[in-house]
């Protein structure tokens, strides 16, 4: 059985692996800081669940929890396969590997991913930008770990999911069928989360262009045609010039610049500087 993936779905999937890890409660530090984690992202799905569906973003956002939806479906089906007797097993795989620490990234970055986009809709204020460029950093770092992950045989070293592969296959047979198969759905799943980070990549980016846009001056045509002509047409309020003719005759001098107010009054002032001194009085 594959895990589904519309919203309450995602919640449902969040929600059983959280309760599967209700075994495990006071044996392990880690496991309980899992288990905190899932409980956060189950709140900011079911906030998801209830935004409006033309929220910017929200097509990333649906990708976002159908991918926390698999891998918390994988992880719980890994952890059903262990008995009583291989209680420490898992806690010892999970402390040496780090496998649990990296799952409770990952859905600390989705939660956030989440959370930022939701918040876009607000009127933006410098505690959100802060949690805005946090987010596209975690997610940059993310995809770039992800993609290193897929180039390299990181899937192949021991895991909890190999662990369980190991313990599914009857003694009687050979364990690489199944093995090669985890390896395989492992592989799929990142390849699948390297698209989704894209998508919500482009959505916090474009959040992030949107709220520091450029200020562009429009000017025709700047001409200075006259020998000896100084000619400056500065801006201290726009980011850039579009400019749709720009002419100089010999011997003059122009400059179309956008600058701050401290730099134009120092370039107006090397500029009268200059002209006392050429001209005299």
């Amino acid at each position: 059985m594959e895990p589904l993936t519309s919203m309450s779905d995602a919640i449902a999937s969040v929600k059983a692996l959280k309760e599967t890890l209700q075994r495990y409660k006071g044996r392990d530090r880690t496991l309980g800081r899992l288990q905190n984690a899932l409980e956060d992202l189950a709140v900011i799905l079911c906030f998801l669940e209830a935004a409006d569906s033309e929220t910017p973003g929200m097509t990333a956002l649906k990708g976002v929890a159908s991918h926390c939806s698999k891998i918390c479906y994988e992880l719980k089906g890994t952890i059903e396969t262990f008995s009583d007797k291989s209680n420490t097993d898992l806690i010892h795989l999970a402390k040496k590997e780090g496998n649990i620490d990296e799952f409770i990234d990952t859905l600390s970055v989705y939660k956030s991913t989440i959370a930022t986009i939701l918040s876009s809709a607000q009127k933006p204020t410098e505690e959100f930008n802060e949690m805005l460029q946090d987010t596209i950093y975690n997610l940059e770092l993310r995809r770039q770990h992800i993609t290193e992950k897929t180039g390299s045989d990181a899937t192949d070293r021991p895991t909890i999911s190999n662990l369980a592969l190991q313990k599914e296959a009857p003694r009687d047979r050979l364990d690489s069928s199944n093995s090669n198969q985890g390896l395989h759905r492992r592989r799929t799943l990142l390849v699948e989360e390297i698209k989704v980070l894209e998508q919500v990549l482009q959505v916090v980016n474009r959040i992030s262009h949107q709220l520091s846009p450029q200020k562009i001056h429009i000017v025709g045509e700047v001409i200075a045609p006259e020998t000896g002509t100084v000619q400056t047409v500065i801006t201290t309020d726009a980011n850039l010039f579009r400019v749709g003719r720009v002419e100089a005759g010999r011997g003059s001098r122009q400059m179309v610049a956008s600058t701050s107010d401290p730099t134009l009054r120092a370039l107006l002032n090397v500029h009268y500087q200059q002209h006392t001194t050429n001209h005299p009085r």
